[in-house]
């Protein structure tokens, strides 16, 4: 859990990133950390209350200290909370992170979930609830969004999923799947996925917004960006994307 704050905050900022990819072997790594270390900068711009990673931080579970350092030590330039969920590129490695005591000690803002049935992380120097479900297996048989508990009764509801949205009933068994009736029943503020590389809104207001921010170095029309997101008490949610870098 993210350490307690004051009393929260009505008006809220938080940024939604994703499939960040860093350390990968086959793509551009410096072209990954320099979207990265614009997003960090993007983030401490924006005075955001929280910026969630929808899977994929790393690209692999073979990642290099050395990038795992240094991706800890960008994530170090933050005040604001963290919140890393893993996905189908680095299950292992965010586990692995998660079980560290100098990580805990060192980043007290960073919470990683882990609980492949859900669970909630919450902000309270901001009134947000994060829910999310760790992804282990990359199979048919996980669903994301599955096991959603009721939005809470107070402050602003975010929930996380790393995986893909597909027909109703996934004709085609795809791994990791997001169907139809899972975000039908979705009542939580905002719904912030990862896993497709392109920044592309599933569900528009007035129901809750579902929202891929894309790939951090090339989510949209091969740019790097992120997307805002906006609670307020008297506007409600708005989400817009943004370039970084």
């Amino acid at each position: 859990m993210i350490e307690p704050g004051p009393a929260a905050a009505r008006s809220v900022r938080l940024v939604h990133s994703g499939d960040c990819h860093l350390g990968s072997d086959t793509r551009d790594d410096c072209s990954s950390r320099h979207a990265f270390e614009a997003l960090i900068d993007a983030t401490r711009a924006a005075d955001a209350a929280a910026l969630v990673v929808a899977g994929d931080l790393f690209d692999h579970n073979r990642v290099a200290d050395e990038t795992i350092s240094w991706a800890l030590g960008e994530l170090g330039r933050l005040d604001c909370a963290v919140i890393l969920l893993p996905g189908n590129h680095d299950s292992a490695v965010l586990a692995g992170l998660a079980a560290r005591d100098d990580v805990a000690e060192r980043w007290p803002r960073l919470a990683i979930i882990t609980a492949p049935d859900g669970e909630v992380v919450h902000v309270p120097a901001a009134g947000l609830h994060v829910w999310g479900r760790a992804l282990v297996d990359h199979v048919p048989q996980f669903r994301p969004l599955q096991g959603i508990p009721p939005r809470p009764a107070d402050g602003w509801s975010v929930a996380l999923g790393h995986g893909l949205v597909v027909k109703d009933g996934n004709p085609q068994r795809r791994a990791s799947p997001i169907l139809p009736a899972d975000i039908e029943i979705v009542d939580w503020d905002y719904v912030a996925l990862g896993h497709v590389h392109v920044y592309r809104v599933v569900r528009e207001p007035p129901a809750a917004p579902v929202v891929y921010c894309g790939a951090t170095a090339s989510s949209r029309d091969g740019r790097p960006g992120a997307v805002l997101v906006e609670f307020s008490a008297t506007g409600g949610v708005r989400f817009r994307w943004q370039p970084i870098g």
